[in-house]
C-alpha cells in the first residue's frame, strides 16, 4: 500500500491484516499454527514471515557471513552496556528476517503484528514508533527464559559445545535485556502457564494472559480396558539436552520387567541423541519420529505419556508443554515431574501422576504406582476431559483478549 494511504494514526486499526512474524519455521511448530489458525477464523487475513520466507544473501555471498559476523562481535560490548541502538543493530545483523520484517511493516497497513519471539520485539517496536500508523503489538510469550541453569550443560562433550557458550550466554543476557525494556511495549502478552503468569507480575511488573498448549480437539479415539501386563511409556518431542531425557531414560534401566518406555524423539543435538541411545537398556526403544499430524494417534496405542522436566531454567521450573495437553488427546495417563501447572491439572482431573520432587528415587517411586486400576481410571478421566482442555476452548480465550484490542 502506497505511503500516500498513511496519513492517519487509526487507518491501519479499521484493516483485518495481521503479521505473525517468527524465527522458527512456521509450518513446523503446533502452537504458531493455532495462532494463525484463530485469527482467521476471527476473520483476518494472515501474513506470515519466518526465515522460509527470506532470501539470504549470505549463501550467494560468501564472504558476506564472516562480514556480518564481525560486525556482530563489535557491536555487543555495546548491547552488554545497554545500547538499544547496538541492540538493534546487532539483531538485525543476527537475523536477516528482521531486514525483511521492516520492509513488510512500512509497505504494509496492519492491524496486528504477533511476535513469536522476543527477539523479534525491538525491531516491531521501533518501527511503530517510526510511523504515522498505529498498530497493536502481540507476543506469545512460549518461553520465559529469566534463569537458565542449562547454559553450560553439555558444553565440555566436544569442541561445538566449547565454541557456542559464548554464543549462548550473550543470547541469554539480550533476551533479559528485551524482556526489561521492551516487553512492557507490547498490548498484549500471551503466556502458556500460569506460573509464566505470575513470574511475569512479580519480576517486570506485566499483565498477561493465559492461553494453553492445547491441541485439537481427537473426538475419534477412545480409551479401552486393559490388562497391562507390560506397561507402556511414551515420550515424544525434542531431543535437546535441556530436557535431561537421560534422567528418564536411567531411571527405566532400573526398573523390573513389565515396563517399557517408547521414545519418538527429534534430534536437534546428533551427539546428544547418540548418548542417550548409547545409555539406553533393554526396555528402551527408540523410534522414528512421526509426523505432527500423526502424533496424537500414533501415541494413543500407548499407556502412560511422560511430560517430566527438570527445573533448570524458569522455562523449564514452569513448563506445560504441547505434549501434556496431546497425550490427553490420545486417552492417556500422565506422569509428570511436580512443576505447579501440570501437577495441579493432572491431581485437579485425576488424570496420572505427580512425582514427589525432582529426584530419581520419585520419579521411580511415581513409575512404579501405575497399576491396572489407576490405568483405567486415569484413562477415563483423560476422555472426559479432553474437550475441556483442548484448542477448541482455549480459542475462546485468545477471541476476547484479541477483541479486547479494540481492532476491528
Amino acid at each position: 500500500m502506497k505511503n500516500e494511504n498513511r496519513n492517519s494514526k487509526t487507518s491501519s486499526l479499521n484493516n483485518s491484516k495481521v503479521l505473525l512474524v517468527t524465527l522458527s519455521i512456521a509450518s513446523e511448530k503446533a502452537r504458531i499454527k493455532r495462532n494463525i489458525k484463530s485469527f482467521e477464523r476471527l476473520g483476518y487475513e494472515v501474513d506470515v514471515l519466518d526465515p522460509g520466507c527470506v532470501d539470504n544473501s549470505e549463501t550467494k555471498f560468501p564472504l558476506v557471513k564472516p562480514f556480518v559476523k564481525l560486525m556482530s562481535l563489535l557491536l555487543l560490548p555495546l548491547v552488554f552496556l545497554g545500547s538499544k541502538f547496538a541492540l538493534t543493530w546487532y539483531l538485525k545483523l543476527s537475523y536477516p528476517l528482521l531486514r525483511r520484517l521492516q520492509e513488510k511493516i512500512h509497505s504494509e497497513l496492519y492491524a496486528i503484528v504477533f511476535v513469536e519471539e522476543v527477539e523479534l520485539l525491538p525491531v516491531v517496536v521501533l518501527c511503530r514508533q517510526r510511523m504515522l500508523v498505529g498498530f497493536k503489538v502481540v507476543v506469545d510469550l512460549r518461553d520465559f527464559y529469566w534463569f537458565d541453569n542449562t547454559l553450560t550443560k553439555g558444553i565440555f562433550k566436544d569442541l561445538h559445545g566449547l565454541i557456542r557458550f559464548p554464543l549462548k550466554f550473550s543470547s541469554h543476557h539480550i533476551r533479559r535485556f528485551i524482556y526489561k525494556k521492551y516487553l512492557n511495549s507490547a498490548d498484549l502478552i500471551f503466556v502458556v502457564s500460569d506460573g509464566h503468569k505470575r513470574k511475569l507480575k512479580k519480576i517486570l511488573g506485566l499483565d498477561s494472559v493465559l492461553i494453553f498448549n492445547a491441541a485439537y480437539y481427537h473426538d475419534g479415539i477412545k480409551p479401552s480396558s486393559k490388562d497391562f501386563t507390560v506397561i507402556k511409556f511414551v515420550y515424544h518431542g525434542l531431543a535437546g539436552r535441556r530436557r535431561s531425557i537421560e534422567t528418564i531414560i536411567n531411571v527405566f534401566n532400573t526398573l523390573p520387567k513389565g515396563y517399557e518406555l517408547h521414545l519418538y524423539l527429534v534430534s536437534e543435538d546428533p551427539v546428544y541423541l547418540a548418548e542417550l541411545k548409547s545409555c539406553a537398556g533393554g526396555s528402551i526403544v527408540f523410534h522414528d519420529p512421526v509426523a505432527q499430524s500423526e502424533l496424537i494417534h500414533e501415541a494413543s496405542g500407548y499407556d502412560v505419556g511422560i511430560s517430566y522436566f527438570l527445573p533448570l531454567s524458569s522455562t523449564l521450573e514452569d513448563v506445560l508443554p504441547n505434549k501434556f495437553f496431546e497425550y490427553i488427546q490420545s486417552r492417556l495417563a500422565l506422569l509428570v515431574s511436580p512443576s505447579w501447572d501440570m501437577a495441579q491439572l493432572v491431581e485437579n482431573n485425576g488424570i496420572g501422576v505427580v512425582a514427589e520432587d525432582y529426584s530419581s528415587k520419585a520419579l521411580r517411586e511415581a513409575i512404579l504406582k501405575f497399576d491396572k486400576n489407576l490405568l483405567n481410571s486415569c484413562r477415563y478421566q483423560s476422555e472426559l476431559i479432553a474437550y475441556e482442555l483442548s484448542f477448541e476452548t482455549e480459542f475462546g480465550k485468545f477471541r476476547d483478549s484479541i477483541r479486547k484490542l479494540s481492532v476491528y
